[in-house]
């Protein structure tokens, strides 16, 4: 039997360490942070065979991609998925029943509340560690029990869950001439003796007992390997502690990998070292959250086109952040310790061949060649790019759009899900958050910690359109890291995102304090329906005032659209007369032509290419052609197109004439509001991006 031990992703800005064991007919995976299945569908990491996930403690980090997962799993047809993890877990996905809807699959639930084995079977028993923490500003000490509570100030506690796996002996070689030379026929009789069960033959017409030992090699040792969980400090105590990992330490059973999980002022403070030396010195020791793991993005194919298109058109596509070689070990006091690395493998069966295997590991970004190649094309078409010139004067708004997800329903190589951010002057306001809209922001500000800091303490107001996952589910994110020294971020959306965050906050409570919350109803341009009244309005009067206070906003109106239940479009009006409209996810309507009306700039989903009415309307979406019509006839100065499928082409078809007032988004392109026209941008995408299905979809990573 074949096992392996790969790391998906590590911690960086974009992902959250994750891990996935896999065997013959068997996958388990360890956490599901943002960006996974973006991940695993770009790199081909075959999730097809997924039973279980594993979670090591809840929090965005940890459970931020899961929802996205479990609607991506359930549609490829599979009937269940079982999902483990500290008490909680449980409340955890129960809280997505406000926007997963998947009756006929079947998400089994085990909440480990102590130390078990969470699997078992004939390939590998899987025991679980928890630990509880009180989170301290103190650090562990040899006389832990000793340090009184009044020398350390009380946080919420901190449970985690590590995971130790453990496989049987392996079945020795079965000597087949052996067993022919002692009577026994090829066939089942060979298999049960590969088995370990004695078997009966006739020879010379008398009965003859043949055991394994006479015709199966001597049987080989397993292998075992451990996740561990550490995410604070204060839980270095307990874990190290814990009676689990006693034998491993011994010399009676041999870990060959662990995988720590922990930060890197975990994985570096004596008490946890000197408890890691312990495993012995053979050992294979992964660090996946230490600072020293790649901050490079993981998409390469869309980093790749990034570096294109900055170089091209350097003031609308953000740079590519820092790529750099990642060392091979860190300097870490226990064993032999590697920085773990997206898809790096450690094959752990069968042990003849155990060891590290980068084979698939992600290489930097020739960016000099990328950029070559580039105007090399360009060239060969016989494309001349104009000089970037600086608008003629200033507009009556100052500020951009940014589109940080241009696809729909699920994230793509080229594209992520829906968000777009406008900057008016010096203030953020963001248009739906889907899952992974914190690492976008990342990539938006070319890699910079504090400039994403800085953005985030600028973010007054999140609009959600409506409830579907690939909309909101960065939300969570967002609000973790937002400081808790920032006012409460202000969300507008349908009720059924605030039961989301108000359920996911008793599950992972630094997200608390961290909103306030308004339905949609109470912007709608008809006013607000009965059962808005009976639940919401209590914000609404502050939300308001946030708009106008920090946006110079006049106007902020929601224009009911036929999509699923309580969708909306955007209007906002600045008060200088600025206007900007935002189809959110829908059909055409006079409605939103009405309220669209002489909008300096319409952002309109155009989800299907043109010809595909049918299809459209019975996903309730909009063909490009449909969206390009909405704008002309609200007479919009500028028509933005985004939310493309996924499936179809990777740049949709515009007409030529359509051009001079029309451009479809791609991520990461900003805008500035003097200047919402690029030309020759679209030229060249078509150029670099021709139309096609997007590869990543052939025939998916699930």
């Amino acid at each position: 039997m074949g096992l392996e031990v790969q790391v998906i992703s590590v911690g960086s800005v974009e992902t959250s360490p994750s891990v996935v064991v896999t065997g013959e007919n068997q996958r388990y995976l360890f956490n599901a942070g943002e960006g996974l299945q973006r991940l695993c569908m770009e790199h081909r990491v075959r999730l097809g065979k997924l039973q279980t996930v594993l979670l090591t403690e809840l929090s965005s980090e940890t459970l931020g991609g899961l929802p996205g997962l479990v609607l991506t799993v359930s549609d490829t047809g599979k009937k269940a998925l079982r999902i483990c993890g500290p008490r909680g877990t449980h409340g955890f996905v129960r809280a997505t029943r406000h926007f997963l809807n998947r009756p006929k699959f079947d998400l089994n639930v085990y909440e480990i509340d102590s130390n078990a084995p969470v699997v078992k079977d004939e390939n590998m028993t899987l025991d679980a560690v928890v630990v509880t923490a009180a989170s301290t500003t103190a650090a562990p000490t040899d006389n832990e029990d000793e340090a009184g509570p009044s020398k350390r100030q009380k946080l919420p506690t901190v449970t985690s869950v590590s995971y130790i796996g453990e496989t049987p002996r392996q079945r020795g070689k079965f000597l087949i001439q052996k067993a022919l030379a002692l009577g026994v026929p090829k066939g089942p009789l060979c298999g049960a003796l590969h088995r370990g069960q004695d078997v009966t033959v006739t020879v010379d017409g008398k009965p003859v007992v043949v055991t394994p030992a006479q015709c199966v090699e001597p049987s080989l040792p397993g292998a075992a390997f451990a996740i561990l969980a550490c995410p604070t400090v204060s839980s270095i105590a307990p874990l190290t502690k814990a009676a689990a990992f006693h034998k491993f330490q011994g010399g009676e059973t041999q870990l060959s990998v662990i995988v720590h999980m922990g930060p890197t002022d975990v994985v570096t403070h004596p008490v946890y070292v000197e408890w890691a030396q312990a495993f012995g010195s053979s050992v294979q020791h992964i660090v996946v959250n230490h600072s020293a793991c790649p901050q490079s993005t993981v998409f390469r194919a869309s980093a790749a086109l990034q570096v294109q298109l900055h170089d091209l058109f350097p003031t609308t596509f953000p740079p590519a952040h820092h790529e750099a070689a990642v060392p091979e070990a860190t300097v870490l006091p226990f064993g032999s310790a590697i920085v773990g690395q997206p898809l790096l493998k450690f094959n752990l069966l069968p042990v003849a061949k155990q060891g590290v295997d980068r084979a698939g590991c992600l290489v930097p970004l020739a960016t000099d060649k990328i950029t070559a190649q580039t105007r090399a094309t360009l060239t060969e078409a016989n494309v001349v790019l104009a000089p970037v010139s600086t608008p003629a004067a200033r507009g009556k708004q100052a500020g951009s759009v940014t589109f940080l997800g241009t696809g729909s329903a699920l994230p793509s190589k080229y594209r992520n899900v829906t968000s777009n951010l406008l900057q008016l002057d010096d203030k953020y306001l963001l248009l739906d958050a889907g899952e992974g809209t914190y690492g976008q922001l990342y990539r938006h500000v070319g890699g910079d910690a504090a400039k994403l800091e800085e953005l985030l303490a600028r973010l007054h107001v999140v609009w959600i359109s409506h409830n579907h996952a690939d909309h909101h589910l960065g939300l969570v994110r967002i609000l973790s890291e937002r400081s808790p020294e920032l006012a409460p971020l202000a969300i507008v959306g349908p009720p059924q995102v605030y039961f989301w965050l108000r359920d996911y906050s008793v599950v992972d409570p630094r997200i608390e304090d961290k909103f306030l919350f308004e339905s949609n109803g109470f912007f709608d341009v008809v006013g607000p329906s009965i059962k808005d009244q009976e639940n919401f309005g209590e914000n609404e009067s502050t939300i308001r005032a946030i708009l106008s206070k920090q946006y110079a906003i006049k106007r902020f109106e929601c224009v009911a659209v036929k999509h699923c239940h309580l969708s909306y479009a955007l209007v906002v009006t600045c008060s200088n007369g600025f206007k900007v409209t935002f189809s959110g996810d829908c059909r055409p309507s006079d409605a939103l032509v009405q309220h669209a009306e002489d909008s300096d700039l319409l952002i309109h989903e155009a989800t299907f290419e043109e010809g595909m009415v049918k299809e459209a309307k019975a996903k309730d979406h909009s063909t490009t052609d449909e969206a390009i019509s909405v704008g002309l006839k609200a007479n919009a100065k500028h028509i933005l197109l985004t939310h493309f499928s996924q499936r179809y082409p990777k740049m949709p078809n515009v007409s030529a004439e359509a051009l001079q007032r029309v451009m479809t988004a791609l991520d990461l392109m900003s805008l500035s509001f003097d200047e919402l026209h690029v030309p020759q941008l679209m030229q060249v995408c078509q150029l670099l991006m021709p139309s096609g299905k997007d590869d990543a979809d052939d025939d998916g990573a699930y």
